[in-house]
């Protein structure tokens, strides 16, 4: 069966071959066999239908004409009919099998159209192969009939004549001989022999005579040869050469009765001559053998045997078993002969593949793959199990070996990314261990060492081919392909993949601990010189994080996406993404390098960074690598019995001495006491027992002082040390993946807080960020209102007398010399011009709206107050400044006197009623912006101006001070009613101040119709001739501006405005849960006029 199994598979293979092409690839050979393999089990061809069949032929020749291949039609066509008329289907048991055969043809057949057109010369070559292969042979001629054994020699010597000698005859005797031949010949044509010879002349060439010479001569030919061609020599009117056309029975003229003529022996037929078969002995060559690999051993036109010496008869065991089922068989299958070396060739061979694989006796190296040859074996040994033996026990390790080389040679030669370089160079001293040994191995058998068997062998490298197959399964596993992955992402893949491997219960744990330690020494370098330089030292651009520019004076520090976007479209690395952000050391590094990039960076801008790491000598003197390794075999330590304290140094012991264990030699004595009862002599015997115990303690100490693993080993990153110190720990499954989290997240935020500490020490105290927020409270939000009350109120008057004021140095000016005295950060703050519009406009709260504060900090204080924060400050300063404006608008006012009212207290007629309600609303509008005000200044500013000072102390790092301030002035800026979500409010309030500027110009034209007068002045002379001149020209001024004043427009407008505070604050405080607006919301829903 497995002869059966093995023939069918190579049939199919051939067939696949010829229906594929030689030039196709090996996936496309190994595509088309599981196809065929498929049509072969699945399908029943044996009941097909001939009529379907022969309408498929035929659509197949049709559409082969209709595509202009009349010439593959017509083979088509031709091929069919030779495979359907051939005569061995007539006695065949099954029924329109040769129907079946075809449609299993056609069946097997994968776009034949398509094939002939991509393949036009090949399919011709082979078009024209197959017809040359099916053309029908030259008929042979017909086996004769067994006949007995007839002495041909002296049978012919009696009736043929003797032949004359050749210098001796002359032409005129051989034309006498041949009449007398003929004549004689003639007369006897009524003999009963006489018809042969013209049966002869029709199917011979040659006269009875010449035919005698050719059988004597062939008589005397050598009976060895195969093949024998007559001289061209006769007489001048014969033919030179001749045929026999077919046996007969030749009948010759003879004067004795009694002779019998006999059919001839058939002649075989006549083929072209073979190249001779040369069998050369090999020369040994013990001393190229050792450095070369001989090349003819795997030539399929040779056959290589070995010569035994060995006389037993399993010696040549596996030629004698091909010879065995040759004979089993009948000879019906010819089982060939396998080719044949010796077991220590076959050893070195192995071992080479192991090292630099090619192409050899036992082995084939196609595309990167190894495969074990079919037919080559060692003599005691069949093939199958030879080969059944390689495949399960070393082909997988070489292969894994292979692998792991090119995975080496890839990342290390010309490396694009440093973590897989220091993985890759890890790999590779893990190999190295194993290469010794099969070295070692090679010189047992250089040195003829007898015991050096493949099952030696095996047995010996056993525990390394499983390592090795580990260690190929691992970095298939964690290694990501350069092009499917940008740098930092094929790193953070691999370390992410490695810790996975750590997880509690697998087998490789701890070798896979080894690996990650490795491979992160590129990484903690990365930390380590961005932790003394603050240089991002990264030109592979794989670390997490990146460095950008992006002023002269300003730089970020964000973390790389790890999704890969090409031409504005992410590539589908989504699970690789979600695996890498899921794993808790990326978590830690990526927390590490954002927190801790920012206070390096701004250290190394303000020249602390050296004060910083003088401050801390250990931090300074050591490499976070160091630390990692020697942090993570001091928590390894604790693991550690008694019984193995001694043999390897720990990182807390690494000055202390060894002390050899001592050995209890009691039990040794007392055995050597009683087989040494012969020596009576006590002395003597105490002699020889302690130099034993002495010569054993000193070999104990020589033993754990070699396997001895010193610390400095350990930090060098060696990954055979490392696996070695982890297995020799504790036998036991570890959690080493939350040991190895643990320790690196203590060592990084060991870092991180030293210098956010010192960082935070330099912020209080040198750089005071305290008394920066400070004078900005005092000076935007207008705390120290006493200070700059002149600046802004002479502000205001220009605006409003239409003066050119917006010049921000003079305006820069004139603030400076205000603050100056008070504060030493006056310097750095100016006002600029940022609307040249706005700036002409004699309406106050728009003009201010026109300028803003701009306060020149320094780099540290401007990562913490930063240019949104300054524009919200700005905001909030200008929003100061119109309630200022509106409230010292509105005070200002003067009450309104007319001229001609003798009697301040006579009751009011119309015009007295309407300068009233214009008073009424002043205090109406003074009412609205004082309860603004209040809240501003004391609910807001008052209340929340010292809250970021008694947090202060309490920050611990830049990022938590930058937050803390942020939320402040975003809680201001929310309190001053200035998010989207009051923008409402805001435009009610627009209104409002828009109503107070209204006011003042109906106030100045009431003033103006009715003459000025200040509000405390009482006239109290009688000037009776003065009222009775103007009193026409006052009552005319008066009816003027009742017919012209807008006060009950003003007033509508008021109450409109003031509901819709109302009601927005009402929605804020019930609906927006803003219950920091209570005060307000009362304050102005309390006072709603109607």
């Amino acid at each position: 069966m497995e002869e059966r199994e093995r023939l069918l598979a190579l049939n199919v293979q051939r067939l696949v071959k010829h229906f594929v092409g030689p030039t196709a690839k090996p996936a496309v050979y190994r595509s088309y066999e599981s196809l065929a393999w498929n049509h072969i089990r699945n399908h029943r061809f044996l009941s097909t239908n001939s009529h379907a069949v022969r309408r498929d032929i035929e659509g197949l020749i049709e559409r082969l004409n209709m595509e202009n291949m009349p010439e593959y039609a017509s083979t088509m066509q031709h091929l069919c009919k030779l495979m359907l008329e051939h005569p061995k289907w007539k006695d065949h048991y099954e029924v329109d099998v040769q129907w079946s055969i075809v449609d299993f043809l056609i069946t097997m057949t994968y776009q034949p159209i398509q094939n002939i057109r991509n393949n036009r010369l090949e399919m011709e070559k082979l078009r024209l192969a197959i017809l040359e292969a099916v053309k029908p042979p030259l008929k042979s001629l017909p086996k004769p009939t067994v006949e007995p054994d007839v002495n041909w020699e002296a049978l012919l010597k009696e009736d043929f004549l003797s032949l004359p000698a050749p210098n001796a005859s002359n032409s005129s005797d051989t034309e006498s001989n041949d009449s007398c031949f003929i004549d004689e010949s003639e007369s006897n044509a009524s003999d009963e022999f006489s018809s042969p010879p013209a049966v002869l002349d029709s199917l011979t060439s040659l006269s009875l005579k010449d035919m005698a010479e050719v059988y004597e001569l062939a008589m005397n030919y050598p009976r060895d040869s195969t093949a024998y061609v007559p001289n061209s020599n006769g007489s001048g009117s014969r033919k030179k050469n001749f045929d026999i056309m077919q046996p007969l029975t030749l009948v010759l003229k003879t004067t004795t009765p009694s002779s019998k003529w006999h059919r001839l022996p058939p002649l075989p037929q006549l083929e072209p001559p073979k190249e001779l078969v040369r069998m050369v002995k090999a020369i040994p060559q013990p001393e190229k053998l050792l450095k070369l690999a001989h090349s003819y051993w795997w030539r399929p036109d040779l056959h290589v045997c070995v010569q035994q010496n060995n006389l037993l008869p399993l010696a040549n065991f596996a030629i004698a078993f091909a010879q065995f089922q040759r004979e089993d068989s009948c000879h019906m299958i010819d089982y060939p002969l396998p080719k044949t070396i010796t077991e220590n060739c076959m050893l070195r061979e192995i071992i080479f593949m192991f090292f630099r694989p090619a192409s050899c006796c036992f082995f084939i190296v196609e595309s990167g793959r190894i495969t074990v040859r079919d037919n080559v074996t060692v003599p005691s040994v069949t093939v199958t199990t030879l080969n059944t033996t390689l495949k399960e026990c070393i082909l997988p390790a070489m292969q894994s070996m292979a692998e792991l080389q090119h995975m080496i040679a890839e990342n290390t030669v010309l490396p694009t990314c440093g973590t897989l370089e220091c993985f890759a160079i890890a790999l590779r001293q893990l190999i190295q261990p194993i290469t010794k040994r099969l070295l070692k191995f090679e010189r047992r058998l250089l040195d003829d060492d007898d015991k050096a068997s493949l099952i030696a062998f095996i047995l010996y490298m056993r525990h390394d081919f499983t390592q090795l197959n580990i260690l190929w399964h691992i970095a298939e596993q964690v290694v990501v392909d350069a092009e499917s992955a940008p740098p930092h992402m094929r790193s953070c893949c691999l370390l992410s993949r490695l810790y996975k491997q750590m997880r509690m219960g697998r087998t490789h744990q701890k070798l896979a601990t080894a690996l990650l330690l490795s491979s992160m020494k590129f990484y903690c370098g990365i930390m380590d010189g961005w932790w003394r330089r603050a240089e991002l030292e990264d030109w592979r651009r794989e670390f997490i994080v990146e460095r950008i520019e992006l002023t002269d004076s300003h730089i970020s520090i964000s973390l790389r996406q790890l999704e890969q976007i090409d031409q504005g479209i992410t590539v589908g690395t989504g699970p690789i993404v979600k695996e890498v952000e899921q794993c808790p050391m990326y978590q830690v590094l990526r927390r590490h390098a954002l927190e801790s990039a920012e206070t390096q960076e701004l250290l190394a801008r303000l020249n602390r960074l050296g004060n910083m790491l003088a401050s801390g000598h250990n931090l300074k003197q050591r490499n976070l690598y160091t630390d990692l390794v020697g942090a993570v075999c001091g928590e390894l330590n604790e693991y550690r019995n008694d019984a193995s304290s001694a043999d390897l140094l720990l990182p807390t012991q690494c000055d202390k001495d060894i002390s050899i264990p001592e050995v209890d030699w009691s039990g040794q004595a007392k055995k050597m006491n009683q087989e040494m009862s012969i020596i009576r002599n006590r002395e003597l015997l105490s002699i020889i027992c302690r130099s034993i115990e002495n010569y054993e303690v000193q070999k104990q100490a020589q033993m754990l002082e070699k396997e001895r693993v010193t610390l400095d080993d350990l930090l060098t990153g060696n990954a055979c040390d490392l696996l070695a110190y982890i297995e020799r720990c504790t036998p036991m499954s570890l959690l080493l993946q939350d040991m190895v989290v643990r320790v690196l997240t203590l060592l990084l935020q060991h870092r991180r807080r030293f210098a956010e500490a010192f960082t935070m020490q330099l912020y209080r105290d040198e750089l005071q960020i305290g008394e920066h927020v400070r004078f900005l409270r005092h000076l935007m939000l207008l705390e120290a209102d006493y200070l700059v009350y002149p600046f802004y109120t002479n502000l205001f008057r220009q605006i409003e007398k239409g003066q050119h004021w917006a010049h921000s140095s003079l305006l820069t000016m004139e603030l400076y010399d205000i603050v100056a005295p008070h504060y030493t950060m006056a310097g750095e703050l100016h006002l600029e011009l940022v609307s040249k519009v706005r700036a002409n406009t004699s309406k106050v709260y728009e003009a201010v709206d026109a300028i803003e504060l701009v306060y020149d900090m320094e780099l540290p204080i401007q990562r913490i107050v930063s240019a949104d924060n300054m524009v919200l400050y700005n905001s909030i300063w200008r929003l100061m400044l119109k309630v200022k404006w509106a409230a010292w608008k509105l005070e200002n006012l003067k009450f309104i006197r007319r001229a001609d009212s003798r009697d301040p207290y006579a009751p009011l007629d119309l015009l007295g009623l309407t300068v009233r309600r214009l008073e009424i609303l002043r205090f109406w509008l003074m009412y609205i912006v004082n309860s603004l005000h209040t809240h501003l200044c004391t609910h807001v500013l008052q209340a929340m101006g010292e809250q970021f000072m008694r947090q202060l102390p309490k920050c611990t790092n830049i990022g938590e001070l930058s937050t803390m301030h942020n939320e402040y002035i975003n809680v201001l800026a929310k309190h001053c009613l200035l998010t989207a979500e009051f923008a409402d409010f805001r435009i009610a309030l627009e209104q409002l101040f828009h109503l107070v500027f209204v006011l003042d110009m109906e106030w100045i034209s009431c003033s103006n119709y009715l003459n000025k007068s200040h509000a405390l002045t009482i006239e109290t002379d009688d000037k009776n001739e003065t009222l009775s001149n103007t009193s026409h020209n006052n009552s005319t001024h008066a009816m003027e501006y009742l017919a012209l004043n807008q006060v009950v427009e003003i007033e509508m407008t008021y109450i409109r405005c003031h509901q819709m505070l109302a009601k927005v604050l009402h929605n804020l405080v019930y609906k927006g849960d803003h219950t920091f607006l209570n005060a307000l919301e009362v304050a102005l829903n309390t006072s709603v006029p109607y």
